[in-house]
């Protein structure tokens, strides 16, 4: 297990899940993805301390939200509150957070491939599926229309064959980067991280 706590710069970056989740909205319009309280690394901040100690700009890269050891598995969490347009955008925070990470704690891809785990949590209400979409069970993708009894349909199958359901294309993170890789609403994620 990764052991964040033996690191500064993650230590350095602790806060909730809550407030971590903030949608950078104007205020007093900042909306929260998650109410949870657990604490975590805000990995937007690491990235920002690892740029700066490299002498460059914290455009440089992209960061997923949080970082968190979830029963013993270290797991990036992404954080998103309004319509996924940009998938793309999600992958290249997986990645470069991966890198930022493996540069800190002396890792590499074949350690995140057997031993890391990555969560988006989104907003189901500002995404609902779309008749393109795939959605993966147990490894195998199948094509999804947009009614919402199919998304319930998928989502229980899932439950039943105890694999996970991912959304958005973020299947590919899996075999490339990490062990699994989850989809959650924020109710999925809240019960996730209650009763795993």
């Amino acid at each position: 297990m990764l052991q964040l706590g033996r690191y500064k710069i993650f230590t350095d970056h602790i806060d909730t899940l809550h407030n971590l989740s903030a949608d950078n909205g104007i205020p007093p319009r900042v909306e929260y993805v998650t109410g949870s309280q657990v604490r975590a690394v805000g990995f937007d901040r690491v990235k920002d301390e690892y740029t700066r100690q490299l002498h460059i700009t914290n455009e440089s890269s992209e960061s997923v939200d949080a970082l968190l050891n979830i029963r013993g598995v270290p797991t990036f969490i992404e954080f998103r509150n309004g319509f996924i347009k940009d998938k793309k955008k999600i992958k290249n925070k997986a990645r470069d957070s991966l890198l930022i990470l493996c540069g800190i704690a002396n890792k590499n891809i074949n350690y995140t491939r057997r031993y890391m785990d990555f969560i988006l949590v989104y907003n189901a209400a500002k995404n609902p599926m779309s008749t393109t979409e795939h959605c993966t069970v147990s490894g195998e993708s199948r094509m999804v229309t947009n009614d919402n009894s199919l998304d319930y349909i998928c989502r229980y199958i899932t439950k039943l064959s105890k694999g996970s359901f991912v959304r958005f294309g973020l299947e590919r993170l899996r075999v490339m980067y990490f062990k699994d890789v989850y989809t959650f609403t924020n109710n999925e994620f809240e019960d996730f991280l209650k009763n795993g």
